[in-house]
């Protein structure tokens, strides 16, 4: 669909921390996302520019790709 789930005790900890109110606190989701490989799981999955990234499962927040 137009959007991608990513679940994980470690990611979800640092969701359950960021703002996504604050774009600061995004990047830095983006940037832990990244060093954990997940951004390249995403591509992998052919993730698309403008789709939705749904971190935890109740979803603690969201991002866009």
């Amino acid at each position: 669909g137009n959007k991608y789930v990513v679940t994980g005790r470690k990611i979800e900890k640092f969701a359950e921390r960021t703002d996504f109110a604050n774009s600061h606190g995004v990047e830095r989701l983006r940037d832990i996302m990244k060093k954990m490989g997940i951004m390249h799981q995403l591509r992998r999955q052919d993730i698309e520019p403008g789709q939705k990234i749904v971190i935890g499962k109740p979803a603690i927040g969201t991002l866009e790709y």
